[in-house]
């Protein structure tokens, strides 16, 4: 499943979830009952259906070349209560014996010096987002697996530099039209996901290859 790179809009409600490039205007609907992602393209009239279970992270061998692993692979440890948004959160950081395991890989030449070391991933814990909603998410942006709302995912690499891989930047209500979660008709279903995000626009193929 490719990501949406940059930055997007995102819509939670019973009747769906949908994820919308702000600059590209490519989305991805999840619709009941749940079970699979679709990513359309409104540039190239295409779209593309992933079953729940196979989403995972497109960029997969590049991470492992050159990040050393993917995040889903972190290992998260202990966490503290926080406050986002004025919603209670919880702060995950990762283990120090992952950031052992990570900067003995790198010194051994095992792993890239741009591996995860240090881990801030903030979840929101709160009613309003039930259950399903932060696994799809949390899946949908390959991040480890813990309960509530992804909301941040920042980490630090073994030579220090940071990576911000997931920030949100305001949560509020907003009055939605239930056409927001229609699924588009006269559109053609594409073999993958990589020709529906992927319109001939050189910037957006470089994005898919490039994060």
């Amino acid at each position: 499943m490719t990501k949406l790179n940059g930055k997007s809009t995102v819509y939670i409600t019973p009747s769906g979830i949908k994820l919308i490039n702000d600059r590209t205007g490519i989305y991805v609907l999840f619709l009941p009952p749940f079970k699979e992602a679709v990513a359309v393209n409104p540039g190239n009239r295409k779209f593309c259906s992933t079953p729940i279970e196979r989403l995972q992270d497109p960029y997969r061998e590049t991470n492992m070349m050159f990040n050393g692993g993917t995040l889903r692979q972190i290992e998260l440890g202990s966490s503290s209560p926080v406050r986002i948004f004025d919603m209670p959160a919880v702060q995950y950081v990762a283990t120090g014996a992952f950031a052992k395991r990570q900067v003995a890989a790198v010194k051994a030449g095992k792993m890239p010096p741009r591996a995860a070391k240090i881990v801030n991933f903030v979840v929101i814990k709160n009613k309003a987002f039930d259950g399903r909603t932060g696994t799809l998410l949390t899946r949908f942006y390959d991040l480890p697996q813990v309960e509530g709302l992804p909301c941040t995912f920042k980490y630090w690499d073994t030579k220090g530099s940071d990576h911000s891989i997931l920030r949100t930047l305001s949560i509020k209500p907003v009055t939605i039209n239930k056409s927001l979660f229609v699924m588009p008709t006269g559109y053609t279903k594409a073999p993958t996901n990589e020709s529906v995000f992927y319109d001939g626009k050189i910037e957006n193929g470089l994005e898919i290859m490039f994060r």
